[in-house]
């Protein structure tokens, strides 16, 4: 993926131009266009709707209450994007347990691939090492984690597979909230060493170039079939789980350890995986 975090959620609509109500009270913050518009009550906390062609007699300072309608999804797009802004965390997910787009039956599952190390360079943090598609080969230096030394960059992906899934699109996977990365002793995962690394979805993550510090290569989203016919969607998430610049081995004696990843679902589903790894600096 090479564009920027997506930083809201979205809607699908049961058809094609189909009617948009509020999900939230508030006063039109911004003049409408046929692609956006803001609602709340002032900066501090509002709502932003996207792919919305807005009812002719909304205009900026017009106040809004919860389930008023607002207009319609703008045509070919069958959906509508909502982002939410609060003041002090910035861009937030609305499907949180006390968001508007809450789904307290949708539990969904976090899945964590397989551990992969790399050999922790200035490109293993970079967008240069992000494909667009899952094929071609990792340009990084693949490590064993049965021989760890150095400074080593260690990758897994991870995903939340939601129980409901949209009926006309094929449903990609979601980020999850939380990723924790951690080393910890041989056979005793819940006592972790420091340092603990956390990516913390109660802040929105950077954009480029930055954010290729949390998304590592082979990260992608394809949704072409959204739009186009007989073509196909897709859509993985592979994370660095430790802090930049890398895990420094050297941190630590040398010995068997176990590296643990945890991951947490905005639903509260969570999963753990660890692996067996040797540091072997001497």
């Amino acid at each position: 993926m090479l564009g920027a975090a997506h930083w809201g959620t979205d809607v699908a609509a049961p058809s094609d131009h189909a009617a948009v109500y509020a999900v939230a009270p508030g006063v039109m913050l911004t003049a409408p266009n046929p692609h956006h518009f803001s609602v709340g009550f002032g900066m501090s906390h509002y709502y932003v709707y996207y792919h919305v062609r807005v009812a002719p007699w909304l205009h900026r300072g017009s106040p809004i209450g919860t389930g008023q309608y607002l207009g319609r999804v703008n045509f070919g797009m069958w959906h509508v994007h909502i982002s939410e802004f609060v003041l002090e965390c910035g861009w937030v997910d609305s499907r949180r347990p006390t968001g508007v787009l809450r789904d307290p039956a949708n539990r969904g599952t976090v899945e964590i691939g397989p551990i992969h190390a790399f050999r922790s360079t200035a490109t293993a943090w970079s967008s240069l090492r992000l494909a667009s598609a899952p094929t071609g080969s990792d340009p990084g230096t693949r490590e064993s984690l049965l021989d760890l030394h150095g400074v080593v960059d260690l990758q897994a992906a991870i995903v939340v597979s939601p129980w409901r899934r949209m009926s006309r699109f094929a449903q990609l996977p979601l980020a999850p909230s939380v990723v924790r990365g951690y080393l910890a002793p041989l056979g005793r995962p819940a006592l972790a060493f420091p340092p603990v690394d956390t990516i913390d979805g109660s802040r929105m993550l950077p954009q480029p170039p930055l954010l290729w510090r949390y998304w590592a290569w082979g990260t992608y989203h394809d949704n072409d079939c959204y739009y186009l016919p007989r073509t196909t969607c897709g859509e993985n998430i592979v994370w660095h789980v430790a802090a930049y610049p890398g895990f420094d081995t050297r941190s630590l004696p040398d010995g068997v350890y176990e590296y643990c990843v945890q991951a947490l679902a905005v639903s509260g589903a969570e999963a753990a995986r660890c692996s067996d790894v040797l540091i072997r600096n001497t």
